[in-house]
């Protein structure tokens, strides 16, 4: 499943506007290359996020049991082992330069809710908390005859206190600059069939709809679109 923030559609990729009393509560926030020390609180929120998106759609044991086994620490460190640099992480910002990491980052603010002070468990070791993350990947998508060679976007999630304040359009614009997309003449991703707001986010970027697989969830199949972006550095 990939989602996307309320009102995507609106994003561009300026700061997003806040009043000067906005801005006073307004949080900054970040988007970079996550390290080792992300992935206890990247698979906390990757849990909490997919099941808050999806989770109404099957039995709790279920849900549980499907994010237990695919937003593991385990899961996502293995993916960084084979594909360093392609997992990307949306943080609040730290005032201590001693905790900046290397990597690709793109700065804006965004006014939060009471939801900013999230639990802990979201938090990084240097006091940053995890509010958004994309993953890229080598394609695994079920499509017939795909574009070659080829890549894929497999997760894209923004807290919900976030949704409309650009961090998406970050993420996204980020992982299309990646070696592994930036080399793909073809990016593929899946999406909900019924989730048209990402759908539209998506076509924004020149994505448009190549089949349909299922997605299963235990017992539980989910009809999904298969979507694709030519990448214009290979056009003829």
């Amino acid at each position: 499943h990939h989602t996307t923030p309320h009102h995507t559609p609106s994003h561009n990729t300026t700061a997003h506007q806040t009043t000067p009393h906005q801005m006073a509560a307004a949080v900054s926030w970040a988007v970079r290359a996550a390290c080792a020390g992300d992935l206890p609180a990247v698979s906390v929120f990757a849990k909490e996020s997919f099941l808050r998106q999806f989770g109404h759609m099957y039995t709790p044991e279920n849900g549980q049991r499907h994010v237990d086994e695919s937003c593991s620490v385990e899961k996502f460190a293995q993916h960084m082992e084979e594909l360093p640099g392609t997992l990307l992480v949306a943080t609040t910002t730290t005032t201590n330069t001693e905790n900046n990491r290397s990597g690709a980052t793109v700065a804006a603010t965004a006014t939060p809710t009471a939801a900013a002070t999230a639990a802990a468990t979201t938090v990084t070791p240097s006091g940053e908390r995890v509010v958004g993350y994309l993953r890229a990947c080598r394609m695994g998508l079920p499509l017939d005859n795909p574009v070659t060679p080829n890549a894929e976007i497999a997760q894209l999630y923004v807290a919900p206190e976030l949704h409309g304040g650009g961090v998406a359009v970050a993420l996204m614009d980020t992982a299309l600059a990646l070696p592994l997309l930036k080399s793909a003449a073809a990016v593929y991703l899946g999406v909900y069939h019924e989730n048209l707001r990402a759908q539209r986010f998506y076509a924004r970027y020149g994505f448009a709809e190549v089949g349909r697989y299922i997605y299963r969830v235990g017992p539980h199949e989910d009809n999904e679109i298969i979507m694709c972006r030519l990448q214009p550095e290979h056009s003829s």
